[in-house]
């Protein structure tokens, strides 16, 4: 049995995180558990706030818009506005709009959710009982939408020919009710029933990492311009490599994503498949937190497995990275 808990030393961590320039904070695990921020997790956005250290909040959340996550974040005191979050559900909604502009969408999410795909073409169970057609089906959090009857909807759609996309494939999360079932097994029963893969959009998929880097590098082309880099101790912004292009558009230029090395940034989560080993994926660092729903025995069995879930860093929670970056 683990009954120690593997955290790096102070020293080490700061070691660790030298260089970084920027983070990617997961939600639940890191800012928040059971829908109660984690203790010192207020304290550490605070410190990277003050000193312009750039962050987005990158999470599977797709069960509410990211207006109504910033909403309910400030009501437990965790000061989040929209702009700082990327979720499953937003980037879902910008690879749709991107990849199937103007083709007709059904969509199985709540109705907060739906706000995010504001301007698209989305068809209703009804719709689609008379005959409507779809170019996709979309799948994110939605304990009411996700009924049998909706799916069977969504899989004859899929056996008609529609994509199946897949706004993450989570399993299980904990809610202030205890672990519970997550929309990835709803995608598994399409994809299983379909004979059919789902485009994944959230974490570990590059997309979502994609997104949000790109965002983290136009923040600081805009602390670039004004003289400053945020959070930054010497360097220069122009003259690092550029991080792909969200899109993933072939022959995107440097300039359109701003010029971050992949190593500047950290990626900050409880969850040593998604967070972790999503993130050494697309050449991020990864520092795994010991506040959320994986813990030492999960990290034991990764280092003994070897491979992309093994987190460069280990702290017991946000603070801590926060400490090491920003230090008194």
């Amino acid at each position: 049995m683990v009954t120690a808990v593997p955290a790096d030393p102070p020293e080490r961590l700061r070691q660790e995180l030298g260089g970084v320039r920027a983070l990617l904070l997961d939600y639940d695990g890191v800012l928040v558990l059971a829908g109660r921020p984690i203790p010192g997790a207020v304290e550490a956005l605070a410190r990277l706030d003050g000193a312009g250290l750039p962050y987005r909040v990158v999470t599977n959340t797709s069960l509410v818009s990211r207006e109504t996550l910033a909403r309910r974040s400030m009501e437990r005191g965790l000061p989040l506005a929209p702009e700082r979050i990327v979720t499953a559900l937003s980037a879902a909604a910008a690879w749709t709009r991107t990849h199937l502009a103007g083709a007709p969408l059904f969509l199985l999410a709540s109705p907060d959710a739906a706000r995010e795909f504001a301007g698209q073409h989305l068809v209703s169970p009804e719709e689609v009982q008379r005959g409507a057609r779809a170019a996709a089906v979309v799948v994110g959090d939605a304990p009411e939408a996700l009924s049998w009857g909706n799916l069977n909807l969504a899989f004859r759609l899929l056996h008609g020919g529609a994509r199946l996309v897949a706004m993450h494939r989570n399993r299980w999360w904990i809610t202030p009710e205890g672990p519970t079932i997550d929309s990835g097994a709803f995608v598994a029963a399409l994809e299983y029933a379909a004979r059919r893969e789902a485009t994944v959009i959230g974490k570990p998929s590059p997309w979502l990492f994609r997104q949000a880097v790109a965002e983290l590098a136009a923040d600081l082309r805009r602390g670039a311009a004004v003289g400053r880099e945020p959070g930054a101790k010497g360097g220069s912004v122009a003259g690092d490599a550029a991080f792909p292009a969200a899109t993933g558009a072939k022959g995107s230029s440097a300039t359109e994503v701003g010029r971050l090395r992949r190593r500047d940034v950290a990626m900050v989560g409880d969850d040593l498949e998604t967070d972790v080993a999503g993130a050494h994926r697309v050449g991020l660092r990864a520092v795994f937190v010991l506040s959320g729903k994986q813990g030492p025995a999960e990290l034991e069995a990764a280092r003994r497995r070897g491979g992309r879930a093994v987190p460069d860093a280990v702290a017991p929670s946000l603070l801590q990275v926060a400490l090491a970056l920003v230090p008194d």
